[in-house]
């Protein structure tokens, strides 16, 4: 999940505007995941290009602040599967 997500302005505004404001906060690491969903659900184009990435030692990534994501991630898999 980690990388560089660039856009044209107007299709992330589109983008933002279709995914909405997380005011709960419960989207949390899922965002980048979502955005690139409902991307390609509106048939933009991606690519892929390699960058150079240096590992550190020690992760960014609170496991009990993002188990909340869950419940959201849920929810979009059962909405988007309708």
């Amino acid at each position: 999940m980690c990388g560089f997500k660039a856009f044209k302005k107007d299709v992330i505004l589109k983008l933002v505007e279709d995914m909405g404001y997380d005011e709960s906060l419960t989207r949390g690491i899922f965002w980048d995941v979502e955005l690139l969903i409902r991307a390609r659900r509106h048939h933009y184009t991606t690519r892929e290009i390699p960058i150079w990435w240096k590992e550190r030692k020690k992760s960014a990534l609170n496991v009990n602040k993002e188990i909340k994501t869950i419940g959201y991630v849920l929810k979009f898999v059962i909405k988007s599967a309708k």
